[in-house]
């Protein structure tokens, strides 16, 4: 988040919150990995290319720059896209 102060206790809290989502959804990913076929982790990335794909309208509806909107979460959801598919085929 641009020009917030970094010792801002409700930025503080937001970052934890966003941190342990995504160590969630990764720990997630492994556990796939190890126990469940691909077809199923397939499904698993192309479900939650979701989050980058709804973080992209997030920022683009709360007038964020459209280079991180469309370059980071943009392409980070069609790269999960592509590769849930991959995973599937």
């Amino acid at each position: 988040m641009p020009h917030t102060p970094a010792d801002d206790p409700a930025f503080r809290s937001w970052l934890r919150v966003k941190g342990l989502r995504e160590i969630a959804s990764g720990a997630f990913v492994f556990v796939l990995m190890f126990v469940a076929p691909a077809s199923v982790l397939g499904w698993y990335v192309v479900v939650f290319a979701g989050i980058p794909a709804g973080d992209a309208v997030v920022v683009r509806h709360g007038g964020g720059p459209k280079a991180a909107a469309y370059g980071v979460h943009g392409a980070t959801a069609l790269v999960m896209l592509a590769t849930g598919i991959g995973l599937l085929v």
